[in-house]
């Protein structure tokens, strides 16, 4: 469906015709984290009013969040994460994915991260836009995100508490 407006009455010496055209459910549906909680949430016999209560949002963010309109926050990534049932979608095949992809799980801001790792909160978006860290810093933050070395970084209810991530 197109619409088209005329512009004349704010450029009255030129002839400008804009076209706006509503987008494709379908395509909006069949991508990204929308489609899935809209099929998950359908699949369930759940409205978007108790999911919407449930995720302490208004039940249109749900609806945006389906049509692909608007991206959740990072801190209802774990809430969404948890009702889809996985978060195969989210890609971390390289550094920057599985270091975003960390962040969504746990509902970490960039800020929150940065503090984590002891680094500025623009590094983590650097990163995240695949720009490398060191091969040392890039090591230790890989064992950090794989779990296998839990003493050597602090942990996540530290910085939810406010409290100093790193000990002295």
């Amino acid at each position: 469906m197109q619409k088209t407006f005329d512009c004349s009455l704010f450029f009255p010496r030129q002839s400008i015709r804009l076209e706006v055209s509503k987008p494709n459910r379908e395509k909006v549906v069949a991508s990204g984290v929308g489609r899935l909680i809209y099929e998950k949430r359908t699949q369930g016999g759940i409205t978007k009013r108790n999911l919407a209560k449930k995720w302490r949002v208004h039940p249109e963010v749900v609806g945006l969040w389906e049509r692909g309109e608007h991206c959740p926050r990072v801190r209802y990534m774990p809430a969404i994460i948890a009702f889809i049932g996985h978060a195969n979608w989210l890609p971390d095949t390289t550094f920057a994915n599985r270091l975003f992809k960390h962040r969504m799980l746990q509902g970490l801001p960039k800020d929150g991260l940065a503090d984590l790792l002891g680094v500025d909160p623009r590094t983590i978006a650097r990163w995240e836009r695949g720009q490398f860290p060191s091969s040392q810093k890039q090591t230790e933050i890989d064992l950090y995100l794989g779990g296998k070395n839990p003493q050597r970084w602090p942990r996540l209810e530290n910085w939810e508490k406010g409290k100093e991530p790193f000990p002295s």
